[in-house]
């Protein structure tokens, strides 16, 4: 049900972006409280959250887990990661009304995100403002978020993940290229752009100092 009165939510087992309380251990998902703050700090960010990122924190892993129907831990953690990165943080961000860069100025409009197109989605100021009519508004806007979260966590699933395999095999086989390592051959194209710093930072981790950076060319 969709409601504020508080004797209602109280009455409620799940309570979200209404009710004033984040107490998960209650299921209270809530950011508008004057005192909260919490960002997904877990994932070094520092954009406040909001419910969508709330409910993400908390079960993001298990709606990914249902999805792509995989049991890889290690693939799941980095879908987990991904996700927030490339899909949620924009959400949490833009509800919140954190800007995406801090200083200059904005040369164009930007009217095609998902926010803007769940806000279209609300009747017109000059249109039908029953409940009815808002509900169904509010059904057709689940539609359209669930229906492109899902689509972006199978994109991810069956193309963003796999490519780490093949960048990780050239990364591993740069020396042989050339003694440099700054040359990595891809067999075929994948978008290894964030694989590529994300494995270089785990080979540093593991003791191989000199490819921190090495990679100027990707063929």
């Amino acid at each position: 049900m969709r409601t504020r009165d508080q004797p209602t939510l109280d009455k409620c087992d799940v309570v979200v972006d209404v009710g004033g309380r984040y107490e998960p251990g209650q299921h209270r998902y809530d950011h508008h409280q004057r005192e909260f703050g919490a960002s997904m700090t877990e994932l070094s960010s520092k954009t406040k959250l909001s419910s969508a990122g709330l409910i993400y924190r908390h079960f993001g892993l298990d709606i990914i887990k249902r999805i792509v129907g995989t049991t890889n831990q290690e693939a799941l953690d980095a879908l987990f990661r991904k996700i927030y990165k490339s899909f949620l943080e924009e959400i949490d961000g833009n509800d919140n009304g954190v800007e995406i860069f801090q200083a200059g100025t904005r040369n164009y409009e930007v009217n095609t995100s998902l926010p803007a197109r769940v806000q279209e989605l609300n009747p017109p100021w000059n249109a039908d403002k029953s409940d009815s009519s808002i509900n169904a508004c509010f059904a057709r806007a689940l539609e359209v978020v669930g229906s492109e979260f899902a689509t972006k966590v199978r994109l991810f699933a069956d193309s963003w993940w796999p490519a780490r395999a093949v960048v990780a095999a050239a990364l591993k086989s740069a020396a042989s290229v050339h003694g440099s390592r700054q040359v990595l051959i891809l067999d075929r194209y994948v978008p290894y752009d964030s694989h590529l710093y994300e494995i270089e930072d785990e080979m540093v981790s593991g003791g191989d100092q000199a490819c921190e950076g090495a990679a100027k060319f990707v063929l």
